[in-house]
């Protein structure tokens, strides 16, 4: 099945994708820090953590960092704003590298989702086009890596780590994080482990969603990864740098503004088009037309026969009886000029 993990260079801005509108609930925070108290234990630290997961209502978001995405690192930033409570968010994302940038605007209005391109990888004619997010416009047989963030816009990911922490431990003592006086708290995720095991470190199942969100962070950033989070004494994250250690991802976010209104315009009908057309017009026929049997492939510049084709054992013997060809046999006499006293 063919794999579709980028799509005319936009996947490194979704997958990069800021905090969880799909995994927060608007509800108050569980946990409150009191910070006159001294440093909670880590017991109380994990607890802390993945409370805020669900502790922002709305709020808005900046963020810079370093990703590698299909074998190029490259500089991504994006700000925007979200509504936690409805999913109603709209965010602008860079994404820069030596063979040229790329940006993406992004809304989601009423459980619908859009985002428009911009940059010099934009194909001809898509330039001031909105493209709606619809999983049923997905070709059949293609398989569309990191979809949790095309359908649910790109602040769904990062919160979601939050649920899957280990190892945490608080820092000895509060700081100033833009204005505001929070702990900061580092934590290990193994995410992969996560994904594979299907439940939090509390043992709680993950839905669907959640796995999906964690799936495209290892797309993007690596298996493993460590975690620093800042949160203020209303349990909500007020910064978030996550560092691979896998690769040379890295990302910090701001949040801020806690409570801001957030008020989308969803694009019109006349400048959207539908995820099926922008597929035909930016990966072309091959994807939505796909056939197995009809990839050829070469090995030095040969043809190499697909599975079925009966050349192959053909093609194995020949390359066997040349390759012994070339070796004399016991039975041979030594080649002109040779020492029989020395041997092979």
């Amino acid at each position: 099945m063919p794999r579709l993990r980028q799509i005319s260079r936009i996947a490194p801005l979704v997958a990069l994708a800021l905090v969880g509108a799909a995994c927060s609930s608007g509800s108050e925070p569980e946990v409150t820090l009191e910070f006159g108290d001294g440093a909670p234990t880590v017991e109380e630290s994990v607890e802390i953590v993945s409370s805020a997961a669900t502790a922002v209502e709305s709020a808005s978001f900046t963020g810079e960092g370093t990703v590698v995405e299909g074998g190029e690192l490259g500089f991504a930033s994006l700000e925007g704003t979200a509504d936690f409570t409805s999913g109603n968010g709209e965010s602008t994302s860079s994404f820069e590298t030596d063979g040229g940038d790329v940006g993406v605007e992004w809304r989601r209005v009423d459980g619908n989702s859009y985002f428009k391109q911009s940059g010099e990888f934009v194909p001809t004619g898509l330039e001031d086009t909105w493209v709606r997010v619809d999983p049923t416009e997905i070709p059949e047989g293609v398989e569309m890596e990191g979809f949790a963030e095309f359908q649910n816009g790109p602040w769904a990911q990062y919160l979601t780590l939050l649920q899957v922490v280990t190892n945490v431990v608080p820092n000895a003592s509060t700081e100033d994080v833009n204005g505001v006086e929070a702990r900061g708290f580092e934590a290990d995720l193994d995410v992969a482990a996560a994904i594979e095991d299907g439940v939090d470190p509390a043992g709680e199942s993950l839905d669907a969603e959640t796995v999906a969100h964690l799936e495209s962070f290892v797309g993007s950033f690596g298996e493993t990864a460590r975690l620093d989070v800042w949160i203020d004494n209303e349990g909500r994250p007020v910064r978030l740098a996550v560092r691979s250690r896998d690769t040379e991802a890295n990302m910090t976010l701001e949040i801020s503004d806690f409570g801001v209104d957030v008020d989308v315009d969803e694009p019109s009908s006349d400048e959207t088009i539908g995820l099926e057309e922008f597929l035909n017009q930016t990966i072309g026929s091959a994807f939505t037309n796909f056939d197995p049997d009809d990839v050829e492939f070469e090995v030095n510049g040969e043809p190499v026969p697909t599975d079925g084709d009966s050349s192959t054992d053909e093609t194995t013997t020949t390359t066997e009886q040349s390759t012994s060809s070339d070796e004399p046999s016991d039975g041979d006499p030594p080649p002109t000029g040779h020492d029989p006293n020395v041997g092979y």
